[in-house]
């Protein structure tokens, strides 16, 4: 599949040869870059997952953060899921849908070069 954004044709002269606005062919290091990047490690989320029979729900709510690493301290998370009628909200779930939120701590490299901790 594309990238968004891609043009297909190499060069944004318009002519689909292949080539770039100076004649030569792309080299394609932005493609390889992005391909030998590590994958970030998967999240880890820790929590607890209970469920409210007056609004007939499963919340899944702790903390999350990158397996194996302590770049950032534990960042929160809240998962909700909506039961349907039919179902006992005792059982807890085997599958369906949670909506919610998380935080995501990241750092920001400011136009002077300091590097600044987001959430």
């Amino acid at each position: 599949a594309a990238a968004a954004g891609s043009s297909g044709g190499g060069g944004s002269n318009g002519s689909g040869n292949g080539k770039n606005n100076s004649g030569e062919a792309p080299s394609g290091d932005a493609d390889k870059k992005a391909a030998d990047a590590p994958a970030p490690p998967p999240p880890l989320l820790k929590g607890t997952l209970s469920y409210n029979l007056e609004l007939r729900r499963h919340v899944m709510r702790g903390n999350w953060n990158y397996e194996n690493s302590n770049a950032f301290p534990s960042q929160r998370f809240e998962l909700i899921r909506n039961l349907r009628e039919e179902e006992d909200p005792k059982i807890l779930p085997k599958d369906g849908e949670f909506h919610g939120s998380f935080s995501l701590a990241y750092f920001h490299t400011t136009s002077k070069g300091k590097r600044k901790e987001r959430s």
